[in-house]
C-alpha cells in the first residue's frame, strides 16, 4: 500500500524523506482514475492512512490542494473519511508533471447517468489510488 516512511510511494522517483516532500508541486483530489494528459504514469493503491498523511504534509508545507471532484457524494465521503473538507469542483483538469493525485475509486460501475448518493457509494465500495505523471 505504499511505504510512506521511505517515500517509495512516489514510484520510480525513490526520494529520501528529506526531499520527497519538496518533490511534488500540488496535491489533486480526483473521483476517478483518468489520464488527462499524455505521458507515462504510475498508478498504485494506497491506504486511507497514507491519504491522510499526504493531506497533512501538503497542508503543513503550504502546498496547493486542488479538488477536481465532480460529484457531491464523493466529496462528502472523502471529507468524512479524511477529516479534510473537500469541495465538489467540476473543472476541466489536466495533470502536470509533479502533480500527485489522490483518486477515490469506486469498486463498481454505476448505471449510465446515475448520480450516486453517499449511501450508494458506501454500498458499492471504494478504495484509494495515487496517480502520478512521471514523464
Amino acid at each position: 500500500m505504499g511505504d510512506m516512511k521511505n517515500y517509495s510511494w512516489l514510484g520510480s522517483f525513490e526520494r529520501t524523506p528529506e526531499t520527497a516532500r519538496t518533490y511534488y508541486g500540488r496535491l489533486v483530489i480526483l473521483n476517478t482514475s483518468i489520464l488527462t494528459a499524455y505521458g507515462k504514469y504510475d498508478y498504485r493503491p494506497i491506504g486511507l492512512e497514507s491519504v491522510k498523511l499526504l493531506l497533512s504534509e501538503a497542508t503543513a508545507d503550504g502546498k496547493e490542494i486542488l479538488s477536481a471532484v465532480g460529484h457531491e457524494a464523493t466529496a462528502n465521503v472523502f471529507s468524512e473519511l479524511t477529516g479534510y473538507k473537500i469541495e465538489m469542483n467540476r473543472i476541466q483538469y489536466a495533470q502536470k508533471y509533479r502533480d500527485v493525485c489522490i483518486v477515490l475509486k469506486l469498486k463498481g460501475r454505476p448505471q449510465e447517468g446515475k448520480i450516486l448518493t453517499t449511501e450508494e457509494m458506501e454500498k458499492m465500495g471504494y478504495g484509494f489510488g495515487m496517480l502520478t505523471l512521471i514523464s
